[in-house]
């Protein structure tokens, strides 16, 4: 793979959009936050407000956690959220609930740290090289000896971090053709 395509694999896991399982987390964390905080927009509506005017629980839980987003990342939805902007919507919203210990985790998470995800994005290939690999991790420690001379791929640099998760890939791909390939 060429470097330039290899720093923008790199820079796309930085800059790309927040997971499902993330969305999930930074909204449950909000509801506590906005539970602390008296229930907002909710709770304290005005007596005489009509109906059709009042918002749903579901409503005001929504705006005051888009105005927060807003305030922790400039983002209002997270669907527009990059995951280098993840700690800080999780220390924001563990701040706001006061989980001190949770607020610190993340506010002490680098963000954007390159080698951080590199590292993840290896262990995420890793995962899904078990059904084509019977030992991925011994895999890639053989790769990484090979090329770097250290088994500890944990310790590799970031764009070494990357040659190794291209080479899974790579060889993920081998052996998933050679099985397509064989005749029933």
């Amino acid at each position: 793979m060429s470097t330039m395509a290899q720093q923008r694999a790199m820079a796309g896991a930085v800059g790309g959009p927040l997971s499902r399982e993330q969305k999930k987390r930074a909204c449950m964390l909000a509801r506590k936050a906005w539970d602390k905080a008296g229930r907002p927009g909710y709770d304290n509506q005005a007596e005489g407000l009509p109906r059709e005017m009042r918002l749903t629980q579901r409503e005001a839980l929504d705006v005051w956690r888009q105005d927060e987003q807003r305030k922790a990342t400039g983002c209002l939805h997270l669907t527009c959220a990059e995951n280098r902007m993840y700690p800080r919507i999780m220390a924001h919203f563990a701040r706001l609930a006061g989980i001190a210990v949770d607020a610190r985790y993340w506010e002490g998470r680098t963000i954007g740290d390159a080698s951080r995800i590199a590292l993840a994005k290896l262990r995420s290939e890793i995962g899904k090289a078990r059904d084509v690999i019977d030992a991925p991790e011994a895999y890639v420690a053989t790769i990484a000896r090979s090329k770097y001379k250290t088994a500890d791929w944990q310790g590799l640099s970031e764009k070494q971090l990357w040659t190794l998760v291209f080479d899974i890939r790579r060889g993920v791909q081998k052996r998933r053709a050679q099985v397509s390939d064989v005749p029933f």
